[in-house]
C-alpha cells in the first residue's frame, strides 16, 4: 500500500470504535499535529492512545512545513492545525485521508482519499462493548 497521511478525524473514528482502520502492515502516517489534537481530547485514554500511535509513522513539523502552512493559512483561511496537516501531506507528497474534505478542498495540489467505511464489528457472545465508556482521544 502507498503511504497515506491520516487526518485527526480518521483516528478519532478509529479510537471511538466508529470506523476501524487496519493498522497492521499499512503505510499510515500522521502529523505531529494530530498527536497534539488527540491528546487534547477530554476523555483521552493516554496509554491506549500511545499504543495506537506507536503503530504509525509520525512526521514532524519542520521549517519548510511551517512556512508552507503559513501560506496555506493566509490564502485559504484554513485553521492552523489543518494548514499544518495539509502542508505536511504536500511536503511529503502524500495523499491525505480525511472525512473533512470541505476543510481541505481549497488547498492547491492536495490529494485526498476517503477513509474506508469499516464499522466496528459487533461484540460477540458476552464480550463487553464500548457503550457507556468514556471515549478516548476525543478532541473538543
Amino acid at each position: 500500500m502507498t503511504a497515506v497521511l491520516l487526518d485527526t478525524d480518521v483516528l478519532i473514528d478509529h479510537l471511538r470504535g466508529h470506523r476501524r482502520l487496519d493498522l497492521v502492515d499499512q503505510a499510515w502516517r500522521i502529523s505531529v499535529v494530530t498527536r497534539c489534537e488527540l491528546f487534547a481530547g477530554r476523555n483521552t485514554d493516554e496509554p491506549r492512545l500511545r499504543q495506537v500511535l506507536r503503530q504509525l509513522v509520525e512526521l514532524p513539523v519542520e521549517s519548510e512545513v511551517a512556512e508552507s502552512a503559513g501560506r496555506i493559512r493566509r490564502t485559504t483561511q484554513l485553521a492552523v492545525p489543518d494548514a499544518l496537516i495539509a502542508a505536511t501531506a504536500l511536503a511529503h507528497q502524500l495523499p491525505l485521508m480525511t472525512r473533512n474534505r470541505r476543510h481541505f478542498e481549497r488547498v492547491a495540489g492536495l490529494t485526498m482519499h476517503d477513509p474506508p467505511d469499516q464499522p466496528k464489528p459487533p461484540a460477540q457472545g458476552g464480550e463487553p462493548t464500548d457503550a457507556g465508556r468514556a471515549q478516548p482521544g476525543t478532541p473538543d
